[in-house]
């Protein structure tokens, strides 16, 4: 039973409010690409770029090692709360 889960089943740390509230200061510093709705090859380069730049961040910041689709992630969930 125990050979049914695999490292990349296993959660990820829960995110705490503090970190919570760096993660906005830091989308903050990129809402003009974040929320440009453009559907341009240049837009969309230029927001995973400015995603990889806030993971980098958020896991200087926190500690915990994020990829841009987690911090993504948890940047939609604060927002969709």
């Amino acid at each position: 039973m125990a050979a049914a889960f695999s490292e990349k089943t296993c959660c990820s740390a829960p995110v705490s409010g503090l970190d919570k509230q760096q993660l906005i200061e830091l989308v903050k510093e990129h809402i003009e690409v974040i929320n440009d709705k453009s559907t341009k090859f240049y837009s969309a380069n230029k927001k995973a770029l400015a995603w990889q730049e806030i993971a980098r961040k958020f896991s200087d910041v926190s500690g915990y090692k994020k990829t841009p689709q987690q911090v993504r992630k948890i940047w939609e969930n604060i927002k969709n709360r």
